[in-house]
């Protein structure tokens, strides 16, 4: 599994990289818009109290198609946090058009919805297409990583991603995330602490077994 992070993993503090044991099935493979569209309701619509989405690219049309339902798992006590990777002052217009019809969206959410809803306040560089939720039977955690841009996507194109089940894997893409959102200098702001918390939450959890081999690979 590729990670399009554009940080080295040498310097990712939260990284242990390695291999992993566990079990992934034909049905964790992603392919299509329709599918990939399949998965967001899913988990939006199944998580219990987590939903971490990061997308390179955010578009007006994804956030409207998608706020909805977002509107209801915060309404049911889901925290929902959307990252986002374009790097802002180098965009064009239309590339930040979706930045701000994200905020304007979220300003419009009741104050006790909206405070679940939480849209990252400066981007975080990075290609990756990472989606973290505890949207899995029994209020399980699963994790999808693969080429849909899913605060951007129109859905129609050829996607794939996969879906992971395994805790020690899911922490390590907690602390990918986690590592984009630190500065280069100051104090941790509320993104990156509570993409640890997740983190330290996952590693604690049982690991999945399974024979299938998945290593993480970043970029």
């Amino acid at each position: 599994v590729e990670v399009e992070t554009g940080v080295a993993a040498p310097i990712v503090p939260f990284l242990e990289t390695q291999s992993f044991t566990t079990s992934v099935v034909e049905d964790d493979l992603v392919v299509g818009g329709a599918q990939h569209l399949a998965i967001v309701e899913h988990v939006l619509s199944q998580a219990r109290s987590t939903v971490v989405i990061h997308s390179c690219f955010v578009s007006p049309g994804t956030i409207q198609k998608i706020m909805p339902l977002v509107h209801a798992a915060a309404k049911r006590g889901v925290h929902v946090d959307m990252l986002w990777g374009l790097r802002y002052a180098q965009a064009e217009d239309w590339a930040r058009r979706g930045i701000t019809a994200a905020r304007e969206a979220i300003a419009k959410l009741p104050p006790d919805i909206r405070s679940r809803v939480r849209f990252s306040e400066r981007e975080s560089g990075s290609h990756a297409k990472i989606l973290i939720a505890d949207s899995g039977p029994q209020g399980s955690f699963e994790g999808f990583v693969g080429s849909c841009n899913w605060l951007a996507s129109q859905f129609d194109a050829l996607d794939v991603s996969i879906r992971l089940r395994d805790p020690r894997i899911l922490a390590d893409l907690a602390g990918v995330l986690a590592t984009l959102r630190i500065p280069a200098h100051g104090e941790w702001d509320a993104d990156v602490r509570r993409l640890v918390r997740l983190r330290v939450h996952l590693r604690d959890l049982k690991a999945v077994p399974g024979l299938a081999k998945v290593s993480l690979v970043f970029d």
